[in-house]
């Protein structure tokens, strides 16, 4: 867990990620947009580098860049890393959990109340899983 890099969990996920993006050939659109060409003519996704998106939705939806962005960030010829989001990296986990949680004691310990104690829920049983039983007409 060295400061400044990326947790490892995710770390492993983008050397999965690495190891299927050299099948891909990026087409550069402009500065930050590529297009990428699989292996077959519908294989076709759009990246944005800049917006941090592909249109597999992968890289939007978890921080993570996707294969078919790595291989645009590899043609760009910059650094992997710095496109995975920010809540990934482990300066930002160790900040998170750097408070102190303090203890509390006992529930013996706690200052009596005058008012009534929250009762649980009531329990409702729910009904059977699955497709219900068909209802035949007897005539």
């Amino acid at each position: 867990w060295n400061s400044g890099d990326i947790c490892p969990r995710i770390k492993s996920i983008l050397h999965k990620n690495e190891s299927t993006a050299a099948a891909f050939i990026p087409k550069k659109s402009n500065q930050w947009n590529y297009e990428i060409l699989g292996a077959s003519i519908a294989d076709n996704w759009v990246v944005d580098l800049q917006n941090r998106k592909c249109s597999c939705r992968k890289w939007t939806i978890t921080g993570i860049p996707c294969k078919h962005a790595i291989s645009a960030i590899w043609a760009k010829n910059d650094v992997v890393l710095d496109y995975v989001d920010d809540c990934y990296k482990v300066d930002t986990y160790k900040r998170i959990y750097e408070k102190t949680i303090f203890p509390i004691n006992g529930s013996q310990l706690w200052p009596k109340s005058n008012k009534v104690p929250p009762l649980p829920p009531r329990f409702v049983r729910q009904n059977k899983r699955g497709r219900g039983q068909k209802l035949r007409r007897r005539e």
